[in-house]
């Protein structure tokens, strides 16, 4: 396991793009399209998957600008350059709850079926696959430390095309407990040029703007919203504090993230 991030670079450092680890429902695509609102389409990685990415070579990669994607802590395993980090975080049950509604209204996903069988969040919660994808996400987004070259090399094309490259790296189970990682994970976010929170886009976009020095929009469209969700209103009160406990490392992480956006702020 490596502490830090070998290749983390210093938001002014403008010869070394800037990535965005996407962590899924945190508000990721509405900020990646402002993002890419910034650069000519030609200087923007177009992949967003590790089954995408590897198709290019490392080479290839590190000419873009800006990469943006679900590549989590361990891109710098396949490309070396140094890299402007840049990431989201979201209140942990909200974006847990966002989750399952993305993997439930999208029958390719390659967790559909499984949770559609269930077809219930409280059974949803408890499944031991399933529940790898809203127990502390966050903190395991930011820690795990997979070799995705390594896990394609066993796969067939169909079964790529298929995800389950993806399958494999967001579905494991970490090698040691979440609070056991949680340190980790705040070193890693203190590395980053830049984190923002979803439920403060705007202070976050605004904190983004001063960083780089871009003129802040009057307005950033949120994109991939959907409206007929799981709201947590809708979840029975055992299940919302199950969902609350399985996330404790999230929740401290959320809070540290938090903290870390009003100091640069103030700053």
């Amino acid at each position: 396991m490596i502490d830090q991030f070998p290749n983390a670079a210093l938001i002014d450092d403008q010869t070394c793009p800037l990535y965005f680890l996407h962590i899924p429902k945190t508000g990721g695509t509405t900020f990646q399209t402002f993002l890419a609102s910034h650069f000519v389409d030609e200087n923007v990685c177009p992949a967003h998957l590790w089954n995408q990415l590897l198709k290019l070579s490392p080479t290839q990669i590190e000419q873009y600008s800006l990469i943006r994607g679900h590549f989590y802590s361990y891109l710098f395993r396949y490309i070396s350059c140094p890299l402007r980090y840049l990431t989201l975080l979201r209140d942990p049950a909200e974006r847990a709850i966002s989750h399952y509604g993305h993997i439930m209204r999208h029958p390719d996903h390659y967790l559909h079926l499984r949770a559609n069988e269930l077809n219930d969040f409280g059974a949803y919660l408890r499944d031991p696959i399933l529940a790898t994808t809203v127990n502390n996400f966050q903190v395991r987004s930011l820690t795990f430390d997979h070799d995705p070259m390594a896990i394609a090399s066993t796969l067939s094309v169909d079964e790529l095309a298929a995800l389950d490259l993806e399958r494999q790296l967001e579905a494991s189970t970490p090698p040691k407990a979440d609070e056991d990682m949680l340190d980790l994970a705040k070193h890693r976010l203190s590395q980053m040029c830049f984190v923002g929170i979803s439920e403060r886009m705007d202070d976050s976009i605004l904190l983004l703007c001063k960083k780089l020095a871009w003129q802040k929009p009057e307005q950033v469209e949120s994109h991939n919203i959907n409206p007929a969700r799981l709201r947590r209103s809708d979840i029975s009160r055992t299940d919302l504090e199950y969902l609350m406990r399985i996330n404790q490392a999230d929740y401290e992480l959320y809070e540290y993230a938090n903290r870390l956006l009003t100091q640069h702020l103030s700053e």
